[in-house]
């Protein structure tokens, strides 16, 4: 059994795949194997695919329709054999020893559920890093005395750490007898799969080190556009920690609806590409203001009372306002 099993779907990536697969492969810490999974491109990836497939013998490659990037995940963590799971998305690359230093992070922390990692940013025109993200002092500091939930606040609440689900490398054991797979045929996935495998842990690592870089403003990228699937997708989401939240204890249930709060600001500040966008976001807002109310953030209970003294379309409108200026 590999200690780890890299997955990566593989959608139209032909500009990027080599040098993703390049950053795993040239890897100090070699015991892992990679799980490429091709969903269905109808550009060169599944050429480039074959082709890495072919002189590199860690590569274990799939080829199957195109199912989007939940499914795809899925597909992969049931094909993976390694003792850890790691999400690389394949227009994105590990930082040189990124394996070793989570390596050791494991075998210091005796075997946790989760390791949990910094990452960096970079233009995918000038490769200039634009934003270097830290994992929150106080996390390290007081690992051993805090709770998974008050772990998840500092991160996800209070420290505004990204909730990508390549930062979080799983134990695959863990992910198959809890059953978290990812939430399949909708968008923004990671906003529901990160949340469930954080708050459902034991015992949880953080690894000091970048160890992934993820590349922005590249061409094709599906997060470019906010459509009426974006919003319905986040709804939805929003609607399932709401349900998480009533099946869990009191302190992970205050998780779940605080995150749901953040999800559904972002949607009020969000500018969508549809027809009567601002009739169709307070309409949807509208029926979830609630989790506003019951989040740990007293800006959000601040911003509700707001919205029940001025009305929600006119904090929409101040909200919007007030970031486009800043």
């Amino acid at each position: 059994m590999p200690r780890f099993s890299i997955i990566i779907p593989a959608y139209n990536v032909e500009k990027y795949i080599l040098e993703c697969l390049n950053s795993v492969q040239k890897q100090s810490f070699q015991d892992y194997e990679i799980i490429l999974v091709n969903d269905g491109s109808i550009d060169e990836t599944e050429c480039l695919c074959i082709k890495a497939s072919e002189k590199f013998e860690k590569i274990k490659y799939y080829r199957k329709e195109n199912e989007g990037l939940s499914k795809t995940r899925n597909f992969g963590i049931d094909h993976a054999e390694g003792e850890y799971i790691y999400f690389l998305d394949a227009d994105d690359v590990l930082c040189d020893d990124a394996l070793q230093a989570i390596n050791n992070t494991i075998k210091i922390q005796d075997n946790p559920d989760i390791i949990i990692t910094n990452y960096i940013k970079f233009d995918n025109c000038t490769r200039k890093i634009i934003t270097e993200s830290r994992i929150p002092k106080k996390v390290f500091t007081n690992n051993s005395t805090m709770t998974v939930a008050q772990q998840f606040a500092e991160c996800y609440i209070y420290g505004n750490f990204s909730i990508m689900a390549p930062l979080s490398i799983v134990k695959r054991k863990y992910l198959l007898d809890k059953e978290l797979y990812f939430e399949e045929g909708i968008l923004h996935e990671d906003e529901l799969w990160t949340p469930q495998i954080f708050l459902n842990a034991s015992a949880i690592a953080y690894c000091s080190n970048i160890c992934y870089a993820y590349r922005v403003n590249r061409e094709g990228s599906i997060m470019s556009l906010w459509t009426e699937k974006n919003l319905k997708d986040r709804i939805l989401i929003i609607t399932q920690m709401k349900r998480l939240a009533l099946e869990s204890s009191k302190q992970v249930s205050k998780m779940y609806l605080s995150r749901a709060a953040c999800i559904l600001n972002g949607i009020m500040t969000a500018e969508f590409e549809m027809d009567n966008s601002e009739e169709k976001i307070a309409d949807e807002v509208q029926k979830h203001l609630e989790v506003f109310s019951k989040s740990i953030q007293k800006k959000y209970l601040v911003l509700y009372i707001l919205i029940r003294i001025f009305g929600l379309k006119r904090i929409i409108k101040i909200e919007k306002c007030f970031k486009n200026e800043n």
